[in-house]
Formats: structure tokens, sequence, C-alpha cells
């Protein structure tokens, strides 16, 4: 048996044998709808309350999910008999997942804490388009599971006529591959970048796909799909019957594409042709909306959004981005959906007249709290445009209202768009560097005393805070 089918397995029988459920007196529920990148409901999604891991860069195991349901046509839905404790809501694939309030870092996700019986509604977030799942499981989870239904590879590759690097994020979003079954309209989605595609095929049946191109920024065109030399750009895409996988053979679909094209699970052959699809790109030149260009690079190639003062820009597949129609004055950069085993990346800078390029982004373990709210952009004052302003520090130390004394056991946490942590030292300081400019949530749980928790505004220098608390427990805000 291939190991990932039998991961598969292990990973379904390991939700069969949790134990029995907490009873709905000693359980809460949480209700709330997923939609879409577009305002959509979010429909068919698999959706569950998981309970927080000892370690966000690890999640190693499915028990600690507690409850699962799938959305309605509505997007609706119901989580329900949860025992007590502390939980993330997530939505959609598990190699790309959603985390409430609508994240794909699990440590930026909320935090949701269930007492008996309680009733949460209104966990309502949006679902990345890149974390959509692909249907037609007929048991699993985010994805993963086995199916009766065979699937077939289909290598990929996108291109730009004339060359340059393919748009992966836009304020439209971000840009993926579609192909949608047309007997029942199955689709399945996957990154624009992605080299190659997992479908369900029935048994017998020459299935027909509409490869659609989705969320592509503005000027960026479909030029044309070609399909083992047949051009199907206004088409279908047909796959011959003597292509269908043979009966009876059971297949993962986590629909992982591995560095041979060949998906994860999917024991079936990579297809001999490859779907071309070439996209045009808009004219260079500039454009007539007031503002400069902004550009620059990331320290890698990975997909992620990019934001300047919170209004979208966009990230091509080399990992270089640009904002056009940016006015003059300090604005933030940053990247608030990245990989999970990934930072956010981050530049503070000065804009004037004229255009800027080559910027980079840096890693920074938080960012602010609203960093994709719109906000116009701050007095440059005297420095000069295209200057980066260097990220600045959060220093504090803790002491015991009454003595004086540091408190030197305790944990801190900053929390933002993303999240960091940080244990009290010999001395009872901490310390969070490499933060931009915002505002930031700071929570202090030094042991035997109570708690502690601000809003702290960060601007162009180190803030330094000097805290107090009397022993107890409880809460300062």
């Amino acid at each position: 048996m291939p190991t990932i089918l039998m991961l598969a397995l292990l990973f379904s029988l390991s939700l069969l044998i949790q134990g029995i459920p907490a009873k709905p007196a000693e359980s809460g529920t949480i209700t709330g709808m997923l939609k879409t990148e577009l305002g959509a409901p979010a429909v068919g999604v698999r959706v569950a309350a998981m309970a927080v891991p000892e370690s966000a860069t690890v999640i190693n195991s499915l028990s600690a999910l507690s409850s699962i349901d799938e959305t309605d046509a509505q997007g609706h839905f119901h989580l329900e008999n949860i025992p007590q404790g502390r939980y993330y809501v997530t939505a959609g694939r598990v190699d790309y997942p959603t985390y409430f309030p609508g994240t794909q870092d699990i440590t930026a996700g909320r935090i949701i804490a269930i007492k008996a019986g309680d009733i949460i509604p209104g966990i309502d977030f949006v679902m990345s388009s890149i974390a959509v799942r692909p249907l037609g499981n007929s048991f699993g989870l985010f994805g993963v599971g086995f199916n009766s239904t065979p699937s077939l590879g289909i290598g990929i590759n996108v291109s730009v006529e004339g060359g340059g690097p393919l748009p992966v994020f836009s304020p439209a979003g971000f840009s993926t591959i579609q192909l949608l079954r047309t007997t029942d309209n199955q689709a399945t989605t996957m990154p624009l970048t992605a080299s190659s595609i997992s479908v369900a095929v029935p048994t017998g049946v020459a299935p027909e796909y509409r490869v659609k191109v989705e969320n592509l920024p503005g000027g960026y065109t479909l030029k044309s799909i070609v399909y083992n030399a047949t051009d199907i750009t206004n088409g279908t895409l047909k796959l011959s019957s003597v292509a269908t996988p043979p009966t009876g053979v059971i297949l993962s679909t986590l629909n992982v594409p591995l560095p041979n094209g060949v998906f994860a699970g999917n024991t079936a052959q990579l297809l001999p042709a490859t779907l071309v699809i070439t996209l045009a790109s808009p004219p260079r030149g500039t454009t007539n909306s007031p503002g400069v260009r902004v550009a620059g690079r990331a320290t890698n190639s990975e997909i992620r959004s990019v934001y300047i003062s919170g209004t979208p820009g966009i990230l091509f597949s080399d990992g270089s981005f640009e904002f056009r129609g940016v006015l003059p004055g300090r604005h933030s950069i940053s990247t608030p959906d990245n990989p999970s085993s990934s930072q956010p990346l981050a530049a503070t800078i000065i804009v004037g007249n004229q255009d800027v390029a080559g910027i980079e982004l840096r890693d920074t373990p938080v960012l602010p709290l609203h960093v994709v709210t719109p906000i116009p952009p701050e007095p440059s004052g005297s420095r000069a445009p295209g200057s980066v302003i260097p990220p600045v520090r959060i220093l504090g130390q803790v002491v015991d209202e009454a003595t004086h004394e540091p408190i030197v056991k305790g944990m801190v946490f900053l929390t933002g768009h993303y999240g960091s942590s940080i244990q009290l030292d010999a001395d009872g300081r901490f310390e969070f560097p490499k933060l931009m400019p915002g505002s930031y949530q700071m929570e202090i749980h030094p042991f035997g005393h109570l708690d502690i928790r601000r809003i702290v505004v960060v601007g162009e220098d180190d803030v330094h805070l000097s805290l107090s608390t009397p022993e107890g427990e409880g809460l300062i805000q």
C-alpha cells in the first residue's frame, strides 16, 4: 500500500477513535459563515474547531479536531459538542488552510475559548481563494481523504507573452487556475504557478472541463489555452477515455504537487500532454492616475499577498512586487497572507513625487493590527523620498508593584495581524525587534501576579515600557 494512502487511512481512523464526544451540557457550539474573496458564500467547504496546539509551527495530531462541519448553500457552518478548551476555527485545504478571522498563518488566528454551555455566533470570515479545497472527496477532511473515484494529473505551463513573471496576487485576489467539469460543475482550483493539477475522473467516462484563469490583475488578459496542440481558449478540455484510470483504485486526493509533477496520493500517471496557458500583460508605460510607482522584491518567491498602507498591490512569481498610484508620504509595505512556515515581510518607506524602486522586504515577527485597512500616508517630514525607515523595537521590564523587584517568570505576547511571544528574562525584561509602525496588542502573563493587557502604538523610534503589577490572578487593562 502506498505510504500516502496508509497515512490517509491512519489519518481517517484517528478521527473515528478520538473517544466519546462531550455531552452537550459539557460542551459548546460555534456558528458562523464562510465567504470567498469575491463575497459569495463558500459552499461545501469543511470547517473545524481545532484545539490550540503546543506549538504553532507543528500541528501534530488530527485528534485535535474536536468538531467538523461542511458549509451549506449559504456558507453557514455549525460546530457542535466542542469540549471546553481553546480552539482555532479553520477551513479549507490542509496544505493551504484558512484560520479565523481570515489568515493562512496560525499565529495570526484568533483563539476562541469554549466553556460548558457556550454558544458563540458570528464567527464569519473570508477564505483565501488559494485555500479552496478541490471538491469530490467521498470521505476526507480539508481535501485529504480517499475516494473510489480515480484522478488524473495534468501538467500545466503558464507564461506571459514576451516573457516576464506571473502575477500571483493582486487587488483581485490570488491568481488561480480552475478546471470546471461540465457534467456537474465540480471545480478543482490551484495556484497559477502550479506545475500540475489533479482532477477526479468518473470511471468509464471521457470527461470535459472548462478551463478558467481567475483573479488576474487589471490589464492582464488570457491570450490562449492549448492542450495537445488544440486551442481550447473558447472551448473545453476533452480527456480521452483511454486515459481514464482503472476501476477499483482507491486514491488519496490530497492534491499536493511533488517535484516530479505527480500529486501526493495519486497513483495515476501524469497525462503526456501539457495544458499550455499564455497571458497577455498590459503595455508598459505610465498611467494617468495620480501618484507614483513603488516596486521592489521580497526575500524569496513564495506566494504571498502584498499591501501598501492597507491597499493591495501586485506580487509576481519571482518575488517582485509593484504598486501604482502611490501618494507622497510615509508608507508601510507588508505581506499579510504568507505560507504557514514563513514570517511576514515588511518595510517602511518615504514616497515623494518620483517612482521608487529597489525596496526590499524583510522578515518581521508581527504585523500591526488592521494592516489590511486602507489608511492615508503619514507625513514624510524632512526625510528624502525613497529612504527606508529602519524597523524599531518594543522593550520593557515588568516589576512587582509593592517591592519593585523584577518579575522573572512569565510570558509576554505581542499580537496584531500575526503574533509573537517571549519569556521574561532574569531581570524581568523583554524585547520584540524588527517592528513596523502601527498599533499592537500586548498581553503579559507574569507568574503569581495579575496579567497586563495594553495597546502599544509604535512609531519610528524604539518604545520603552516600564510595567508593574500586584500579586494575584486576574487582568489589568
